[in-house]
């Protein structure tokens, strides 16, 4: 039978620890392997299994991008082990605030492509439930917790945060949420499993397969990202829609109204002056980011879509009534053929 593996993925080091020992505990045959930025600003990569410490390893960094680089090493690595040793299980213990698609990739291409005698289980996602809600809403840097990945890593917490939930099959905490907590997990992973750590069913999560396309869909902020939980405990989603596109300049001078502040917004929307274009929209940890994402299909109508959760009822009808205000009015939607000039929006659509 082909090794089984699993990812965890996580953005605080207890709760990584946690998932990892309650997997290698109840996991016969198992092995971790992780990485981690050692103190020297190398990759640290260390493999053991219940019984002992099997290897420890540092790698020189070409570049800047842990990510990168676990990317890059995984794969090798996975190879020289099994080669060795074929192991039932294998559970892959990434960076602290690293992105798991990034890595999840090269790991699925090389079990597609027959590479690698494997198969790719599950990605697990681990949180502290206790500052959930902050991590994901409020504006901390990771350089503020020193948590960043490198010295040009300017992710907010919520945007690693983020990446790691909306990608992960299954999500767990160390106890059990509150209520605001619950609920936010509810509009954030919709029907994904979440469960504690210690109640964590190692043998059904290793019998998982991983769909990865399907977890990529869930992380580009142009995806349909179905929503239907339902507002309590003081968190809310709108879902914001209209075949309208958004005025260029309104947009520029108001954005904030619509996308700072403590959300969590994905989405795609355009622009008159750039009709053939999809505009991606997604913001969390106080962040936004406004881009490119290529070009409408043929057949495809053009329209915007933005799904923003938020955590404070104050922030939900400021977003409404900006939306409104933004976007094109009937009189600026008769006629589309005039936009052809300067939009503003160089900076961010290029």
């Amino acid at each position: 039978m082909s090794t089984r593996i699993a990812l965890v993925a996580a953005w605080d080091e207890v709760a990584r620890a946690a998932a990892t020992s309650a997997l290698l505990v109840d996991l016969p045959d198992a092995l971790v392997i992780q990485h981690d930025l050692s103190p020297g600003g190398d990759l640290s990569r260390r493999c053991w299994d219940a019984g002992s410490l099997i290897d420890q390893s540092w790698i020189r960094l070409e570049h800047g991008c842990i990510s990168c680089a676990t990317r890059e090493d995984l794969v090798p690595t996975l190879t020289s082990v099994l080669r060795e040793r074929a192991w039932t299980h294998v559970v892959v213990s990434l960076p602290l605030t690293a992105a798991p698609e990034a890595v999840t990739w090269p790991l699925w291409e090389a079990i597609r492509h027959h590479e690698l005698d494997a198969r790719l289980a599950a990605v697990l996602a681990i949180a502290d439930e206790t500052g959930l809600v902050e991590d994901v809403f409020g504006d901390d840097l990771l350089a503020d917790r020193g948590l960043a990945l490198s010295g040009g890593d300017e992710r907010a917490v919520g945007e690693a945060a983020c990446a790691q939930l909306d990608f992960a099959d299954v999500i767990a905490t160390l106890g059990i949420p509150d209520e605001t907590t619950g609920a936010a997990l509810d509009h954030l992973a919709g029907d994904r499993p979440r469960m504690l750590v210690h109640e964590l069913d190692a043998a059904a999560l290793m019998a998982r397969t991983h769909d990865f396309m399907a977890a990529q869909a869930r992380t580009d902020p142009t995806g349909p990202h179905h929503h239907r939980s339902t507002d309590c405990h003081g968190v809310w989603t709108l879902v914001l829609t209209s075949d309208r596109p958004l005025h260029p300049g309104r947009l520029y001078d108001q954005v904030e109204l619509i996308g700072a502040g403590r959300l969590r917004s994905k989405g795609l929307t355009w622009v008159p002056s750039r009709p053939e274009m999809v505009v991606a929209w997604e913001g969390a940890g106080g962040q936004l980011s406004i881009g490119d994402a290529g070009l409408w299909a043929e057949a495809q109508q053009r329209h915007t879509r933005l799904v923003i959760t938020g955590i404070d009822e104050a922030d939900r009808g400021r977003v409404e009534r900006a939306f409104r205000d933004i976007l094109l009015t009937d009189h600026e939607a008769a006629d589309l053929s005039h936009w052809d000039c300067d939009d503003g929006l160089d900076r961010w659509l290029g």
